[in-house]
């Protein structure tokens, strides 16, 4: 398994099935920022959402698919043979 399915599956875990953008921030310990969410989605780069009474959400499996479109291992990770 590599660092990035690591990083996916760990994720996957923290997130609920169901949640709102203005979350993420929290749930991800800061490590995705919801505004930055917002930013992506203004230039229509987000993942796929809902509107409910003015709040975005998101459903996990389509968010982490998105997520996982984005996110590369880290090179300096890698042990030299």
């Amino acid at each position: 398994m590599t660092a990035k399915d690591n990083f996916i599956g760990a994720i996957r875990e923290l997130l609920p099935p169901i949640f709102a953008r203005h979350s993420l921030t929290e749930i991800t310990g800061g490590l995705i920022n919801s505004r930055t969410i917002a930013n992506l989605q203004a230039k229509r780069q987000g993942p796929p959402s809902i509107l409910f009474k003015g709040r975005v959400g998101f459903e996990r499996g389509s968010f982490l698919s998105w997520l996982d479109g984005r996110i590369e291992d880290d090179p300096r990770n890698q042990l030299d043979n």
